[in-house]
C-alpha cells in the first residue's frame, strides 16, 4: 500500500536545483554534476542519480537560447494582413 509522504528535502532540493541549473544552461554533463551537488549539499554520485531519474520522469529536454545578434542574425517576421476591401483606396489607406 502506497503512503502519501512529503518529498524528502534532498529530493526536492535536487529537483529545484537541477531545474535552476537547466535554466542556466548547466546540464549534468556540462558541469559534471559537481556544482549541482554543491548546491544541494550532496555528493556527486547520488546527485547525478537523482537527476537521471528526473530526466527519465519529468524533464522534457535541454535547450539553448541563442543570441541572434551575436550570430549576425536580424529579425525575420512573416505577417499576413487581410483587408475587407481590395480597392486602390483601401491599399492607400493601409500603406499609411
Amino acid at each position: 500500500m502506497a503512503q502519501n509522504r512529503p518529498p524528502r528535502p534532498h529530493s526536492t532540493a535536487v529537483s529545484t536545483a537541477s531545474t535552476g541549473a537547466c535554466s542556466r544552461g548547466c546540464s549534468r554533463t556540462a558541469c559534471g554534476g559537481v556544482q549541482l551537488a554543491r548546491e544541494v549539499h550532496l555528493t556527486v554520485t547520488p546527485t547525478l542519480e537523482r537527476v537521471r531519474r528526473l530526466e527519465s520522469a519529468v524533464h522534457r529536454g535541454y535547450f539553448a537560447r541563442l543570441n541572434p545578434a551575436r550570430l549576425g542574425l536580424g529579425l525575420l517576421a512573416y505577417v499576413e494582413v487581410l483587408l475587407d476591401r481590395t480597392t486602390p483606396d483601401a491599399f492607400e489607406r493601409f500603406s499609411r
